[in-house]
């Protein structure tokens, strides 16, 4: 085959950069990246996503203006990241948005300041209670009350195919906190995931319920786990590396690839995958070469073709990164004030939207003013006393 990228690495090259460099209609990008996880090797790709993406200043007549020179000058100074919670309805693990926001913001001091910032949760869910926390120590609870409680589990059995996607979810949000705030999961929690779902720790029958309703949730959320191991987040024992890699092989084999981010557009995973079944007394050998024979066809190249051509297309990435990477503060900030200074008006000629103004919704050319009403009412008052004397008149 020849060496080189082809369609479909160039087709990768573009959603890269699309989730760095455009604004999106949804979130601030990071979700997106974190999900991605083949693409980046270092966690740099992800707060750059969030500087690109945040940047955006409004006001005085401006719109969007971009002055990504300030904004990291100002998190060099944040100490604590915090977000305000107040009530229970929503967890800070149930969707994307927590992480992506308070965790961007937090990954990115990190790697802008060199020290990551104190990340907070503050809880004001009852009146005249307020309660400041570590977000560690939300997460916790949130996993043991929830997604982890066999109750919860239960509960999303109840929903079929939306519990077992609701599952899945909860694997792909730990892993954002996991990724913008690494010290808030620790190896414990990946551990506590896998007893639960994997190892079926409450006896939950949780594989003939994902084989029934949704197999392809638990082939995500073993991958999930697998992809935590391979960039060095979560460093379990031999045993359950074999396991998850066995459970999403034989799921691949079995019901096909899921073909989310984290799995078909992932060739480094899928070699490692392969690598750990190929051992002896993990996976008979037949099973392996359905694996690869599965991941082939589905990337219709070959396996180790596409590996090399993902390492190359990492190099490239990093490489353009570094390139378009913001020049000193100071000389940004001096870009920035003069863009700040140009013309106003000229600029908000070229927004598009709808501008808000006071209307007069009277008809002017019918609307009496208050001292024509006056005399009106005085006229009417004229003409029913000169009726009511005309008719006693009449009556004499």
């Amino acid at each position: 085959m020849a060496s080189g990228m082809d369609a479909n690495e160039a087709e990768v090259q573009s959603r890269f950069r699309i989730f760095t460099e455009k604004p999106g209609s949804y979130g601030n990008g990071v979700e997106e990246m974190i999900g991605a996880s083949g693409l980046w090797e270092n966690d740099e790709a992800v707060s750059n996503v969030y500087l690109n993406r945040t940047q955006f200043a409004v006001g005085q007549g401006r719109w969007a203006v971009p002055v990504k020179g300030a904004f990291t000058e100002n998190l060099r100074g944040v100490d604590i990241a915090v977000h305000s919670r107040s009530t229970n309805v929503i967890g800070i693990i149930d969707t994307d948005d927590f992480f992506m926001y308070l965790g961007g913001m937090s990954l990115a001091v990190k790697n802008v300041k060199g020290e990551a910032p104190d990340t907070m949760v503050t809880l004001h869910r009852r009146k005249d209670e307020l309660t400041v926390e570590d977000v560690t120590k939300t997460i916790g609870r949130e996993m043991r009350t929830r997604y982890l409680n066999p109750q919860w589990i239960e509960g999303m059995k109840r929903d079929n195919y939306g519990g077992a996607r609701q599952m899945a979810d909860f694997a792909e949000n730990l892993w954002g906190w996991q990724v913008t705030v690494p010290t808030a999961v620790d190896a414990a929690k990946w551990q506590q995931v896998y007893e639960v779902y994997v190892e079926d720790k409450y006896g939950e029958d949780l594989e003939a319920f994902f084989n029934a309703h949704n197999p392809w949730a638990y082939q995500s959320m073993t991958a999930r786990m697998l992809e935590t191991v391979r960039k060095g987040y979560w460093r379990p024992d031999e045993a359950v590396k074999r396991k998850l890699a066995a459970e999403y092989a034989v799921n691949v084999v079995e019901k096909g690839v899921a073909c989310c981010d984290h799995t078909c557009n992932n060739p480094m995973l899928n070699q490692m995958v392969v690598n750990i079944i190929s051992l002896p007394g993990v996976l008979s050998p037949e099973m392996v070469e359905q694996f690869r024979l599965a991941i082939e066809k589905m990337a219709a190249k070959d396996l180790d073709q596409q590996t090399a051509d993902r390492k190359m297309l990492l190099e490239k990435l990093t490489a353009d990164t570094k390139t378009t990477a913001p020049a000193d503060p100071a000389s940004m900030d001096k870009a920035e004030k003069d863009m700040a200074s140009a013309d106003a008006p000229a600029k908000a000629e070229a927004v598009e939207g709808y501008k808000m103004e006071d209307m007069d919704t009277q008809d002017q050319t019918s609307a009496l003013s208050s001292s024509g009403v006056q005399w009106m009412a005085s006229l009417f008052v004229l003409l029913v006393l000169g009726l009511f004397f005309w008719g006693v008149k009449r009556r004499k």
